[in-house]
C-alpha cells in the first residue's frame, strides 16, 4: 500500500495496526533515493512480487495456518517498509533482506524538517513518540517563547507555541511527552513570574481513526485505551 504525501498519519496508524493487532513484529525499512523518484513505483512492484506482499487477507490467513510467515508492504514518500509475521519463510520466497524486531528496534519516520516520530514497543505495547532530538527541539522553542512572554508580560507567546503541539497525532507516547511539556511550560512561567492559565494550554486527546483497506478502522475502545485518558 502506497500513501499520498499528506497521509502520514494514516501511514503511522497502519504501521501500529499491523504490529500491534496483526502480529507483524518484524520489519525491514528502506529509504528510496530521492534522485530515483521516477523509479519508485517499479521498486515497489519488485519488492511486492519478491515477497508476495500483494496476497489477499484469506491467502495470508491460510499460509499462517500452515506455519508460514506473511509479508506486508507499505510506503510513504521515500520510506518503504516490509513487515513480516512469525513463521517459516514460505517456499518460493528468498528472504535476503534484513528484518529487525520491533521489540528491540524502533521505526523512525521523519514527517517534517524538525519532526521525527518513532514507532516503539513500550511495556509490551506499541505506540508512537517523538524522538529525543525532536523533543529537545520543542523544549527549546518553548524556552524562547517563555522569554518572549516575560518581555511582553503576557503568557500568550508561550500558549501559542505550546498549542502548536495539537497538530501531532494522539498516541500514548506522544501524549506523555505533551504532558511533560505542559508541566515544563508551567515551570517556565513561574520562574519568569508570568501569569499562565494552564487551561489555555490546550491538550487534544482524541485521535481521528483512518480506515485501512485490509483491516478497517481501529475500534473506538482501542483508541480510548491508546490515548491513555
Amino acid at each position: 500500500m502506497v500513501y499520498e504525501d499528506g497521509a502520514w498519519q494514516a501511514f503511522l496508524e497502519q504501521i501500529i495496526r499491523l504490529v500491534s493487532r496483526h502480529g507483524y513484529q518484524n520489519f525491514s525499512l528502506s529509504m528510496y533515493p530521492l534522485t530515483k523518484f521516477s523509479k519508485w513505483g517499479g521498486i515497489d512492484k519488485k519488492l511486492i512480487a519478491k515477497y508476495h506482499a500483494d496476497s489477499t487477507t484469506m491467502q495470508r490467513y491460510r499460509a499462517r495456518k500452515k506455519g508460514y510467515c506473511a509479508y506486508y508492504f507499505l510506503r510513504w514518500k521515500q520510506y518503504a517498509i516490509l513487515f513480516k509475521s512469525t513463521g517459516q519463510v514460505p517456499p518460493g520466497i528468498i528472504q535476503d533482506d534484513i528484518f529487525l524486531s520491533i521489540s528491540r528496534h524502533s521505526i523512525n519516520i521523519r514527517i517534517g524538517e524538525s519532526v521525527v516520530i518513532q514507532i516503539v514497543q513500550n511495556d509490551g505495547r506499541i505506540t508512537a513518540k517523538l524522538d529525543e532530538k525532536t523533543y529537545k527541539g520543542l523544549k527549546s522553542k518553548l524556552f524562547y517563547a517563555a522569554n518572549d512572554a516575560q518581555k511582553k508580560r503576557n503568557a500568550k507567546p508561550l500558549e501559542i507555541e505550546y498549542n502548536k503541539l495539537n497538530g501531532l497525532p494522539c498516541w500514548r507516547g506522544i501524549l506523555q511527552q505533551k504532558r511533560r511539556l505542559k508541566r515544563y511550560c508551567t515551570k517556565l512561567a513561574k520562574e519568569r513570574r508570568v501569569t499562565l492559565n494552564a487551561s489555555n494550554l490546550r491538550f487534544r486527546i482524541l485521535r481521528q481513526p483512518h480506515k485501512s483497506k485490509d483491516f478497517g478502522t481501529l475500534p473506538s475502545s482501542d483508541i480510548n485505551t491508546e490515548v491513555g485518558v
